[in-house]
């Protein structure tokens, strides 16, 4: 059994830790019904679930350059389904060497 530490790209199925949350307003925002993050569910940003000018800034912010509010870099995959907001971010996060 591998550790995570022994994790490389060519296991790509493996992300951890790994959040997916049903986007509040389907995507209108942030671009996909679902959302997925390299984060623990307790680091993804708050901003994600507020209303609708919190949402649109923090989308519209993020959507630019991957930055958030603080400056801090977010690799985020989405997608109209689980599947396709995971894959994009794998694909992100292998382009990106993260």
């Amino acid at each position: 059994m591998k550790t995570d530490d022994q994790y490389t790209w060519e296991d790509k199925d493996y992300i951890y830790p790994l959040t997916i949350i049903k986007d509040r307003y389907n995507g209108v925002y942030s671009g996909g019904a679902y959302t997925a993050w390299n984060l623990d569910p307790d680091d993804v940003p708050r901003l994600v679930h507020g209303d609708d000018m919190t949402c649109m800034d923090f989308w519209s912010a993020h959507s630019k350059n991957n930055k958030c509010w603080d400056g801090s870099t977010i690799i985020v995959g989405k997608g109209a389904t689980i599947e396709e907001a995971v894959a994009d971010l794998r694909e992100k996060l292998f382009h990106n060497n993260l």
